[in-house]
Parts: C-alpha cells; structure tokens; sequence
C-alpha cells in the first residue's frame, strides 16, 4: 500500500483518441485474468490498468497508477463542456464525425489523502485508487465470464439520483489499457449527454450533394462519476460507469 498526499488542481482532459497498433486483439477472454476489483468496482473509486512492454522503459505498475489518478479526478466534481458532430444519412442513421470535448476538475482535493494499491499478474498491474484508506483486499483473479452481462445491452437505472451508462470501445492488442480508459471516458460522456444536452440541426452543399448533420452541445456538471462494472468481449472492452449531475449547474440555454 502506498500512501501520498497530492495538492488539488483544476485540469483538462481533451477527447482521448485511441490508435490500434497490429490490429484487433483475437485472444479469448478464458485467457486473461483480472482481479476481483477491477470486475466490479463499486466500493472502489478508481483504478488502471498497465502492461510491460507498451511503451520501452515503462513501469507497467507506473502505468497503471497514472490512469487509476485520471479516474480518480473523474470521480469528484468534473464540468463537461463541448460538442460532437454527427452526420445524418439518408436513411436518418447517425454517424458520429468528430467532437471537441473538455473535462475540467473542479474540485479541489488538497486536504485529502490519496491512496494507492498496486497489484501485479503477470506482466500486468493493476492500480486501485481512493481518497481514503482503502481496506485490505483478497483480490482472487479470473477471467471475464463468457456470457455478456445484462447491463452491455440494458443499463441499470441505480436511483432518480444515480444515473448509469455503458462505454464501449474496441479491444486494442498492443493498448488495452488505453481500451479501458476510453470505453471509461465515453461512459461519461453518454452519462453527461443522457442528462441534458442541446442539438442543433446544419446543412452544406458542394455541386452535386447535399449533407445534412447535428451537432450536440453539452455543458454540465456530474459527481460522484466511477466504473461500477466492467466486461471483456474476445474484441471488446465494456464498461458501466454511474454518477450524478446537478441539471441545475448548466451553461446550456433552455
């Protein structure tokens, strides 16, 4: 266990962009092993994920700390601010184009004790953080269940208060930590665009077509934002993350 103070400062995160090196990843999920914690993660308020060899020199368990921190930030309060644009086919489909995104921390931690707890399989490690002490763990390893859990396809509704969406994103073979972190990043996003959003419809034309699209805005507030679950598919990285926005702390006009 390793225990550290750090100051709290205001930061921003831009959109994540995810490059797959070798293509998709074709191992079974029978193959790996992940800790009970990072399974479910309901009592813990963040954790990461690193592996040797990703990067040359790098510390798998360095790794993994720097992402369990990132999240950790997520879980206070955090303003989502930006748009995506989305194209409209001629069959009314939405395909997503591009988005210009910021989450900025707005809380500030100073006086609380940051914790952390590493954990290594393999040549993998796995960071568990907290801004409390965090009670010993078992952490019995195994794999992800072959069967796809009920909320990849129909999401829990916690509470009124505690809203809850699902991330998804493809499972990289030389990056899946940077899988995890991104599936992560777009469960909040949907949590913050679920909540209160604002669409705007636009139009251009060149000589011979014209494209129609919608930008979705956002600008909220969400607390409390952590992964309470996580799935593994042979291609796939899921990942069900729950919080609470305040639809009051809003820079959207009605």
């Amino acid at each position: 266990m390793l225990t550290a103070r750090t100051p709290g400062a205001a930061f921003v995160v831009t959109a994540i962009v995810l490059f797959t090196v070798g293509g998709i990843s074709a191992r079974g999920v029978t193959e790996e092993r992940y800790p009970a914690r990072f399974h479910n993660t309901s009592d813990i308020a963040a954790a990461g994920f690193g592996e040797k060899g990703r990067f040359e020199g790098a510390n798998a368990c360095s790794l993994a700390t720097q992402q369990a921190k990132r999240m950790l930030a997520w879980s206070g309060k955090v303003r989502i601010t930006g748009e995506a644009l989305y194209e409209i086919s001629p069959s009314g489909q939405l395909a997503f184009r591009g988005s210009n995104i910021e989450i900025s921390e707005i809380t500030n931690d100073s006086e609380e004790r940051l914790s952390i707890d590493t954990l290594s399989l393999g040549s993998r490690c796995f960071a568990f953080a907290a801004n409390y002490e965090m009670a010993q763990a078992s952490d019995v390893a195994s794999s992800f269940s072959a069967v796809e859990p009920a909320w990849v396809s129909r999401r829990p509704q916690r509470s009124t208060a505690l809203l809850c969406e699902v991330g998804v994103a493809e499972l990289a073979f030389h990056d899946e930590a940077g899988s995890w972190e991104v599936a992560t990043y777009r469960a909040l996003l949907s949590l913050a665009n679920g909540v209160r959003s604002k669409t705007t419809s636009v139009e251009w034309f060149t000589e011979d077509t014209q494209t129609a699209a919608q930008v979705h805005k956002v600008d909220i507030a969400i607390t409390g934002f952590r992964v309470v679950s996580r799935w593994r598919s042979p291609r796939m990285v899921y990942v069900l993350g729950c919080g609470r926005a305040d639809v009051r702390d809003t820079g959207l006009a009605e």
